[in-house]
């Protein structure tokens, strides 16, 4: 665990921790994605590495969170994800 703020002695004293909620200043205004934009996201770069012509085998956290967007994607255009916006 990190300490948030880098060099900032106000908030020297905070330490990240994901699963107490605690992020680092930067998230505070931080958009976040829809499952469904990740999945988008994630599809996106899963055909890259497909048609490079030096393909890397993706890594197992990435083909999880692939699947697990898949899952729980509501939504299967970006017309529809607008929408929602």
């Amino acid at each position: 665990v990190m300490a948030a703020g880098g060099s900032d002695p106000r908030t020297a004293d905070v330490e990240e921790d994901a699963s107490q909620l605690v992020f680092p200043k930067e998230f505070e205004t931080a958009e976040t994605l829809l499952n469904s934009e990740v999945h988008m996201l994630l599809e996106h770069r899963k055909q890259q590495n497909e048609s490079a012509e030096d393909e890397q085998e993706l890594s197992e956290v990435f083909m999880k969170t692939l699947n697990y967007t898949a899952r729980f994607s509501r939504f299967k255009n970006r017309e529809t994800i607008a929408s929602v916006r």
